[in-house]
């Protein structure tokens, strides 16, 4: 039970952490449309905007659960199978 809820608790942190990128991609792109629309209506990125957005949202989401159970995984055998901790200092 442990360890599925830390490995549950990475696979969360890895999808806040997909959406924290796919914010940092998303808001400079819009922020440069929406700053010169007439220049940037016509174009192939605003035209396909929503499939473009829906697409590397759904991406960047199977990736971030993918790699939150996998770095859960491996820290959880770090931690609690090989037990280590690091050194102590004194």
């Amino acid at each position: 039970m442990k360890r599925t809820v830390y490995i549950i608790a990475f696979i969360f942190l890895g999808l806040i952490v997909s959406t924290l990128v796919h914010a940092a991609l998303e808001m400079p792109i819009l922020w440069l449309v929406s700053s010169d629309y007439e220049r940037y209506a016509n174009s192939l990125l605003w035209q396909h905007w929503e499939l473009m957005h829906h697409t590397v949202a759904v991406g960047l989401w199977v990736m971030g659960a993918l790699v939150g159970y996998k770095l859960g995984k491996r820290y959880w055998h770090i931690l609690y199978v090989e037990k280590r901790y690091g050194e102590k200092k004194w």
